[in-house]
Formats: structure tokens, sequence, C-alpha cells
């Protein structure tokens, strides 16, 4: 997880601040743009995305940091 939150920081480093790096994202996270669906559309839904999941990882480290968290694994 922490590779994953230097990864995303890294490549928000390597571009202006005002654009959102879609393309490195949907490649390492598996973020896909949906078909039939305007551009507009697709431009506001990838970086929403991107910000939930920065925020749901933010939090997961935080609660990481008081006490482990367990992970569970299918047999």
């Amino acid at each position: 997880m922490r590779r994953g939150i230097r990864w995303l920081l890294q490549q928000h480093r390597t571009v202006p601040n005002t654009k959102i790096p879609t393309v490195p994202v949907r490649d390492h996270l598996g973020v896909e743009t949906q078909r039939q669906w305007s551009d507009k559309a697709i431009t506001r839904t990838t970086p929403c995305l991107l910000g939930l999941f920065s925020i749901v990882t933010l939090l997961a480290s935080r609660l990481d940091d008081r006490a482990r968290i367990a992970v569970s694994t299918s047999t």
C-alpha cells in the first residue's frame, strides 16, 4: 500500500499541478473509462475515482498505523 502511495506522489510530481495523470493511473490501478459516455463525463469521473482512491488509501494507512489491519485471503 505504501508503495502505491509513493508511486502516485511520484507521478503527480512529474506533471503540472493542473493535470491529472490519467493514463498512468489507468495503467497502474486499472481505472477504466466507461463506454458510450461523453468525453465530458469521462473527464469528470476519472479524477473523482483517483480522489476517492487517494482518500481511502490515506484513511487505511492511518488506521494501519494505530492497529494492524488483518488482511483476509481466499482459499
